[in-house]
């Protein structure tokens, strides 16, 4: 999604990149989720939103291949609606910068967290958008700053979310070993990512990860050129 704001101190950029060579497009015909999901509100920038937090199973072919595709995911951009339709797949994105930090925080929780209830699921959706959408990187709480979410339906999975978010903070999550992150794009739907499985090298050779013009700069938050003006985010 292009979208980019400036705010005093603090630059936004929600975009994902032209994709690269590596890339390849998929057809996504079916969104369901993987173990339910749980509602509630999110607050962000101090606006409140309903939401239905939890991993998605999307379901579709690769056009290229015509291969089945079968992705759980999780929401990263919180602009638009998820919905069928066309997407650019790309494997091992590199944020890259500054902003790696949250990238590794982001793998880390994906990579230590089993999907085995709606909570778990939501939980870790909620801490997702934490570490997206706050602008630390060693403080994170969904209970209060730029980026919060309330409600009872949330309160156990807000409960392991704050958890799991301990746990990358203070290090005792890692990424783990041979994974890395990939993502599903496209203008006007919702940007997903997921942690993969990195492929082994031949000997000798080189990785080429996809680069990104621009992935969330600091996965952060919109600050106060947002405040002077309305804009109004869907969630999923």
């Amino acid at each position: 999604m292009k979208h980019a704001y400036l705010s005093t101190g603090v630059a936004l950029v929600l975009a994902l990149g032209v994709a690269q060579p590596a890339s390849a497009l998929v057809k996504i015909t079916n969104v369901a989720t993987t173990k339910g999901s749980k509602a509630g509100t999110v607050s962000y920038f101090g606006s409140g939103r309903s939401v239905n937090a939890g991993q998605f199973l999307l379901t579709g072919k690769d056009l290229d291949t015509n291969a089945a595709v079968s992705l759980k995911t999780f929401c990263i951009d919180i602009f638009n609606t998820l919905k069928t339709g066309t997407f650019t797949r790309t494997d091992d994105v590199n944020v890259g910068g500054q902003y790696a930090a949250k990238q590794d925080q982001v793998m880390a929780l994906l990579g230590n967290v089993s999907i085995t209830s709606a909570d778990t699921s939501a939980a870790v959706q909620l801490a997702v958008w934490e570490i997206a959408y706050e602008t630390s990187t060693t403080k994170y709480s969904l209970s209060d700053g730029w980026f919060s979410a309330s409600g009872s339906s949330l309160s156990a999975a807000k409960t392991l979310a704050n958890g799991y978010l301990s746990k990358v903070t203070k290090g005792d999550w890692k990424a783990l070993a041979n994974t890395q992150l990939n993502s599903l794009t496209a203008d006007g739907n919702q940007d997903q990512i997921w942690l993969g499985t990195r492929p082994p090298q031949a000997p000798g050779a080189v990785p080429e990860p996809a680069s990104w013009a621009m992935m969330i700069a600091g996965f952060g938050l919109i600050g106060g050129a947002m405040r002077r003006r309305s804009v109004q985010a869907r969630f999923a």
